[in-house]
């Protein structure tokens, strides 16, 4: 069918209409779907988003366990741990000392999964090291200790000391050395123990300290094993008696203090006597010597061989101290102790160096002293006479000087404890005394110089002047004295050269020989006629000192003045 030309041109704006209409709709709907996915996507967007103040908080855990301690060997190595945080972290050791054998590495991160490496030195102490491992995740943290083990304990199956016994003086302390055995094996829970503590104590750490004079034990105990030290205590002293035979040893001190004599290099007998006219042979009384352990060790013949002896150390060949060997087979002085008129005032029944007190022997006379010094000089050889020559000894006859004059250069205390055999004589100058310095007065005080000079051993002393005034005047027809001088002729023992004082004088009786004096010539005088016995007390006179002294006119006086450089015996009193 033909249409015209009007009627196509209608069917085009009918469609072009239609097709305007189409794209409007399709806009609007995909207009409408884009806005939709945008308000869906914001949707999701807003969901995912963390509501502001319910942020989770940051956290750190481990996978296969909760830790909180590791324990590691005592050897080096490297250890690990792993850890998951939410967050950023760091890592720090709280101890500052375990940086010295604990590193952590690395010490910070980010969120996720990590490890830590620990890496640890050996420890070759017995005791366990700990260090503490922090990690921090902004306000959370988590503590890990870790724990080194400590080198394995080899406990000890047997100790020892390095020897069975052990010499000290009164207050000295020692720390003995225990050998253990494996010697590898270690010391633990030590405890000491002694059997007298009055004697020797000791203390947890094992220092020994010298108390008292005498002997005991100490113990020790590490686990099973256990061991002894046997411990003398030596009271210190420039003489030491001996009665009985056997080893014995004197501690490096000066006198009875503890002045230690430092670098001793040599110890040697300088005489040996029997107090009479019998020749000694060297090694009689005292049959070795030597240095051992930082004490002069000394051994007497067997069987005991009565007699006196002078033992030096010496340090670069010079005499720095001696000390005077007192041997007197059962002679304990203690058991024979005289009481003095019921008074507690006590005296040896002897002379020092004396070994009998028996009346008219020989060897009751003992050794002589100038006033203030430790060392004695050999007795005469006979008990009767005058210009009589000393015992025999074994005294070298040369290599030392038998006298010197006093001067600055000899009369001093330290060139008389350099030369224990060599008389000092006096000079005008100081009246009477060996002393240069004639003045001093305390070379036998016990409260000054007495504990360093006293040539008594140790318990007793040189007596003061009144000690012997105790003595008093028992009425005008017996025997007895007053403060001074007092004669009875009865008294003097004509057949034994001396006198014994009994009764009410002495209990049990104690005999006093006319022992006389030595010159500086070394010769006696006086022998059976005059016996004196120095006193610590020093005179008004300058260089002079009180003596006891009997004669045989039958005179007692407690006073007598004598020069310092004159040579008496000595009679111990009990302290």
């Amino acid at each position: 069918m033909c249409l015209s030309l009007s009627q196509n041109t209608s069917l085009l704006s009918i469609t072009a209409e239609k097709s305007r209409i189409v794209f409007q709709v399709m806009l609007y709907i995909m207009r409408r779907v884009f806005l939709g996915i945008v308000l869906v996507l914001l949707c999701v967007w807003n969901c995912s988003k963390p509501i502001a103040g319910n942020e989770p908080e940051a956290v750190i855990s481990f996978p296969s366990m909760v830790e909180t301690a590791i324990v590691v060997s005592c050897n080096s190595g490297e250890y690990s741990i792993s850890f998951l945080s939410s967050r950023g972290w760091r890592a720090s050791l709280l101890d500052a000392s375990s940086d010295s054998w604990c590193d952590i590495t690395p010490k910070k991160g980010e969120a996720g999964s990590n490890t830590i490496r620990v890496s640890v030195k050996e420890n070759s102490s017995y005791e366990e090291r700990r260090a503490t491992l922090q990690i921090r995740s902004e306000a959370f943290s988590k503590e890990i200790l870790i724990t080194q083990k400590s080198k394995d304990i080899i406990k000890a199956e047997t100790i020892k000391f390095g020897f069975d016994s052990y010499s000290l003086s009164i207050g000295q302390k020692f720390a003995p050395e225990i050998n253990v055995y494996p010697l590898d094996a270690i010391l633990l829970d030590c405890k000491w123990t002694s059997d007298n503590p009055s004697i020797a104590s000791v203390s947890e750490d094992g220092t020994i300290t010298a108390e008292s004079f005498g002997e005991t034990i100490i113990h020790v105990t590490s686990g099973m094993a256990s061991c002894s030290l046997k411990i003398v205590v030596m009271a210190t002293a420039n003489c030491y008696l001996i009665s009985s035979p056997g080893t014995y040893d004197i501690p490096l001190f000066k006198g009875k203090t503890n002045q230690a004599l430092n670098g001793v290099s040599d110890v040697k007998v300088l005489w040996e006597s029997f107090g009479d006219s019998v020749q000694p042979n060297t090694g009689d009384i005292i049959k070795t010597v030597s240095l051992d352990h930082g004490l002069i060790h000394f051994t007497t013949s067997n069987p005991l061989k009565d007699g006196n002896a002078l033992i030096a150390a010496y340090c670069n060949n010079k005499i720095v101290w001696s000390w005077h060997i007192w041997v007197c087979d059962g002679f304990i002085p203690e058991d024979l102790v005289c009481q003095y008129s019921s008074l507690p005032l006590f005296f040896m029944d002897r002379n020092i160096g004396a070994t009998s007190a028996t009346p008219g022997n020989i060897r009751s006379l003992g050794l002589y002293y100038q006033w203030g010094r430790k060392d004695p000089f050999i007795g005469p050889s006979e008990i009767l006479g005058e210009r009589v020559s000393e015992a025999k000894s074994t005294k070298p006859t040369s290599g030392y000087t038998g006298r010197v004059s006093t001067g600055p250069e000899y009369g001093t205390i330290e060139y008389a404890t350099e030369h224990p055999m060599t008389i000092i004589t006096t000079m005008s100058s100081t009246l009477g005394d060996w002393f240069y310095l004639y003045r001093a007065t305390s070379f036998w005080n016990p409260e000054v110089d007495g504990v360093l000079y006293d040539p008594c051993p140790y318990g007793w002393h040189v007596p003061r002047v009144e000690n012997w005034n105790s003595w008093v005047r028992i009425n005008t027809t017996d025997y007895g004295f007053e403060t001074g001088s007092y004669t009875n002729e009865h008294l003097f023992d004509s057949t034994n050269y001396g006198m014994l004082f009994g009764d009410e004088m002495s209990n049990p009786p104690t005999w006093y020989p006319a022992a006389g004096y030595k010159l500086d010539d070394g010769t006696f005088w006086w022998l059976g006629e005059v016996g004196r016995c120095w006193s610590g007390s020093v005179a008004v006179s300058a260089g002079s000192s009180y003596v006891f002294q009997i004669s045989n006119t039958g005179e007692i006086n407690s006073r007598r003045i004598c020069s310092k450089a004159d040579l008496y015996p000595v009679r111990c009193v009990k302290d």
